[in-house]
Order: structure tokens, then sequence, then C-alpha cells
């Protein structure tokens, strides 16, 4: 049951990275854009911008839709059955440069958690119903509709 259900789990989240791909590309990258050209003056980037906002952005989002998608399933498999609570703590993290524009920043959040809307969305959705197929008996009787007038 948990290979089928990672196995899955990795797909779902690989089309949900797919999904999470565009809407990063269309909301996300214009922002991204900005901001590299507010920070140009470091110097020239290892990896251009072409590859980065294309095949890079499509290689991460995948990868991170099949990663999360099959830890997703893994705790579902591990939790089904058990009363699971999870709290995640994160430390404050500045890392804003002064002078950074609070617009771009804000669009850029905005872009982000729509997203990790998109990608969680399709991952909890799919998941739900590609774990519904392993999780129901495959042996369970098919029901027999009676008619009412035989009743």
């Amino acid at each position: 049951m948990v290979r089928h259900l990672l196995l899955r789990g990795l797909i779902i989240g690989a089309l949900a990275g797919v999904l999470a791909f565009v809407i990063a590309y269309v909301f996300g990258e214009p922002q991204i854009q900005r901001a590299i050209d507010f920070e140009d003056a470091a110097g020239p980037a290892l990896v251009s911008r072409g590859v980065q906002r294309s095949i890079g952005l499509l290689t991460g989002s995948v990868v991170l839709g099949a990663s999360l998608g099959g830890f997703f399933a893994l705790v579902f498999a591990w939790a089904y059955g058990r009363v699971a609570v999870a709290q995640l703590i994160l430390p404050a993290v500045h890392e804003t440069p002064a002078g950074f524009p609070a617009d771009l920043l804000y669009r850029f959040r905005l872009a982000s958690l729509g997203i990790n809307l998109t990608l969680w969305t399709a991952i909890g959705l799919g998941f739900g119903a590609a774990a519904e197929r392993v999780l129901s008996p495959a042996s369970a009787p098919s029901r027999v509709r009676v008619p009412a007038q035989a009743i």
C-alpha cells in the first residue's frame, strides 16, 4: 500500500509542480526579473536568465512538486488511522537589502502565495483522488439496485 501511495504522490506532485511552474512563470518571474534588475550591480549571474526563467524554473517546480508529493504520501501513509499533530517553527529572516522596493516585495510574496496555493491544492486534490483508489477495497461487492416497486 505504501509503495502505491508513494508512487501516486510522486506523480501528482510532479503534475502539481507543472501547474506551479505556470503560475510562477506568469506571476513570479516578472517580480524576480525586476529584483534582479535592482541588484544587477553585483555582477553577472552564473546561469543565464533565459535558462533560469524557463527550463530551470520548470525543473525546480517539478522536482519540488514530486518531492513534496512523495513526502505528503509518506506522511499520509504513516498517519493514516492515527492522529497527527505537527508544528513548524521558522526563524525570522531579514534578507531584504536597503532600498528594495516594498511594492516589488509585496507582488513577489503575492505570487509566491499563489504558487504555493496552486501546488498544495493540486497535491491535496490529486492525491486524495489517487489515494482513494488504493485505499478503497478492490474486493468490495458492487451494490445491486433494487427497484422501489419491489420493496
